[in-house]
Parts: structure tokens; C-alpha cells; sequence
């Protein structure tokens, strides 16, 4: 027999990879709607109790109408965070900014992860003025070549993108992680004040 808890932990970390993606989004809701209903069947007549002992009019048929635009608000409130979260990042006009952006297998996440955050140390151990800031592109945004690259720092009201693709593979019998090609695409004219060039 299925371990219920092993299935779910199985859809959790599936909606942590999938998220910004159509069928982590279906995950998502599913789950929560499971959940809703649990909670809904568990505490069902306590709810109908209360809610008949200060509005005993209120036909049944209301609460199956209720319990509906429940399922559908909490749908569209899903909907509104997946949205804004596949949004690829944008920077004030006082920032200079930096965008990350790889194109990765799921198995290398962790590796990405990391090189993202000793990137991020390294420049604020650098950047004095604090003058720089850097965001990563959600997983959805994958660029291809240097004219989307562009195109996104335009977008992104950003001075420079680091982007390209991390993959594993074999050299002289080890594994090694990496991006075969970094390719940097910048804005012209730069974005930095002439005062700190």
C-alpha cells in the first residue's frame, strides 16, 4: 500500500522544481484544494452549526456556493503569486543592476544555487559604494541567445546579464559541473553615474 505521507513529500518537492511552470502551478492548487477539503470535512458541522445558529434562513445550498468561491478564490490568489513570481525581475532607476540567469537540468539546481550566492558575496565584498544589485531570472525566462539577452536588460532596466548554460559533463574520466560558455550581454550606455567609473 502507497505511504500517503511519501506522496505527498513527492508533490511538495515537485511543486518546489515546477513552480514557475504550468504543471507546478495545477500541483499547487490541487494540493492546497486537498487540504481545503480535509480541513472543510473535518470541521464541517462545527462551521454549519455556528453559521445556522446566528443565520438559521440561510438555505444549504448557500454554503456548497460558498465552499465553491472558496475553491476558485484560493485558485485566482495562486494564480496572481505564479504570475508575478515568473516575472522576470526589474531594477530602479537609482540601482545598478545585475541579472543571473541559467538554463540548468533540475539535478544541478543545488550547484546553480550555490555559484549564485558566492557570486553575490564576491560582489558585495567589492562594491564599496554599494552601488550594485544582483537578481536571478526565474527558471521560466530561458534565453538563447545574445539578442534576448539584451532585449531583457532593456526590460529589466538592468546594466549587465550573466547568462548561459550550467551543465555536467565528463573531462579526462571526472564529472565536472560548470558553464562550458559565460557570456555576458551589457547596456550601452553604462548605467553607472561617471562619478564612480
Amino acid at each position: 500500500m502507497e505511504n500517503p505521507a511519501g506522496t505527498l513529500f513527492d508533490a511538495i518537492k515537485f511543486v518546489r522544481k515546477r513552480f514557475y511552470f504550468l504543471d507546478g502551478l495545477l500541483v499547487t492548487c490541487l494540493l492546497i484544494w486537498i487540504g481545503i477539503f480535509i480541513i472543510s470535512e473535518k470541521f464541517s458541522e462545527t462551521f454549519r452549526g455556528i453559521s445556522f445558529y446566528f443565520f438559521p434562513e440561510i438555505p444549504k445550498e448557500t454554503f456548497l456556493f460558498l465552499e465553491l468561491g472558496n475553491y476558485l478564490a484560493v485558485f485566482f490568489v495562486v494564480l496572481g503569486i505564479w504570475l508575478y513570481k515568473r516575472r522576470a525581475p526589474e531594477f530602479r532607476s537609482d540601482e545598478v543592476g545585475i541579472l543571473f540567469c541559467s538554463t540548468n537540468p533540475p539535478d544541478l539546481e543545488n550547484q546553480v544555487l550555490e555559484l549564485q550566492n558566492k557570486v553575490r558575496q564576491q560582489v558585495k565584498e567589492r562594491d564599496l559604494l554599494n552601488l550594485f544589485t544582483i537578481k536571478t531570472i526565474p527558471p521560466n525566462v530561458i534565453l538563447n541567445d545574445n539578442l534576448q539577452a539584451l532585449q531583457l536588460v532593456g526590460k529589466a532596466n538592468a546594466a549587465l546579464i550573466v547568462w548561459g548554460y550550467f551543465e555536467s559533463s565528463r573531462i579526462d574520466g571526472r564529472e565536472v559541473v560548470g558553464f562550458p560558455k559565460l557570456k555576458f550581454v551589457y547596456s550601452h550606455p553604462a548605467k553607472i553615474s561617471p562619478d564612480y567609473r
